[in-house]
């Protein structure tokens, strides 16, 4: 049956979540190389000559007014000459944990001289201000990508089809779960359910899974406090090896250079 919209856009509202990770509100000088598991949302508010962002060999030159969106996972190059700018560390997620900015290859980037008004007048001396500023400026940029299907976002609206699924493989956090498992936490064949999520999702049931169990394995990584062979233990690796190599084949990085790139 046809869900009606009013109640199909309150089902979709009621999972997304913004969480933001980290905030930065100052000027900057030197030359940095980045990496987060997470998106970033830079706002210049003044700068000085040869202030820039390099994206896979392709240059941004920093000024007043414009803001850069760097996706997760995506490393880049900054050199800051004086440069003072808003930074918005932030997760923007549909269901648990699944980043639907994890689609984004490149850094984006505009002109939003609107927003100027507002980031100026933004103090950390006013928590509930600054947080409510960061919110709607996060949400303005949104907005103008959620179009653009290179970014992957509306085709993550789908996965919310799969929340009892998703949320069964979240707890289950085991890198062996079978398709044939899957199909019965939906309650749809094996045959039926595996040819519905490709459809749906783009992904094999198996590469939706890994995804999930790399996303834990990037937020244990950068939260510092678990060994990496106690990490394969928590993701129900048989020993730190098998973890390794399954890292690596998904992130392109061991799990240990991984964990010393965070903490750069």
């Amino acid at each position: 049956p046809m869900v009606p919209l009013k109640q199909e856009l309150v089902t979709l509202d009621s999972y997304l979540q913004l969480e933001f990770k980290k905030f930065y509100l100052g000027v900057s000088s030197g030359r940095f190389s980045t990496c987060y598991p997470h998106a970033r949302l830079l706002f210049c508010l003044d700068c000085g000559e040869g202030t820039f962002l390099e994206d896979d060999g392709k240059v941004i030159c920093f000024e007043r007014g414009k803001w850069l969106l760097i996706p997760p996972f995506l490393e880049v190059r900054h050199r800051h000459n004086n440069s003072r700018h808003l930074s918005l560390h932030f997760s923007y997620s549909l269901l648990r944990g699944m980043d639907i900015l994890s689609g984004m290859k490149r850094v984006r980037h505009a002109s939003a001289p609107e927003l100027l008004d507002m980031v100026e007048k933004m103090s950390p001396d006013e928590p509930l201000r600054f947080l409510n500023a960061a919110n709607l400026i996060v949400r303005a940029v949104l907005e103008k990508l959620m179009p653009l299907p290179e970014t992957g976002i509306c085709n993550n609206f789908k996965l919310i089809r799969y929340r009892r699924l998703t949320e069964w493989l979240h707890l289950a956090l085991d890198p062996h779960v079978s398709v044939a498992e899957m199909a019965r936490v939906m309650k749809l064949s094996e045959q039926t359910f595996a040819r519905k999520f490709a459809a749906d999702t783009g992904l094999t049931p198996r590469r939706f899974n890994e995804n999930i169990i790399i996303d834990h394995a990037v937020m244990l990584l950068a939260d510092g406090s678990l060994s990496v062979k106690e990490i394969a233990e928590k993701l129900h690796f048989s020993n730190e090896y098998y973890f390794s190599r399954f890292f690596k084949r998904c992130m392109n990085l061991p799990p240990g250079k991984f964990r010393k790139k965070m903490q750069m």
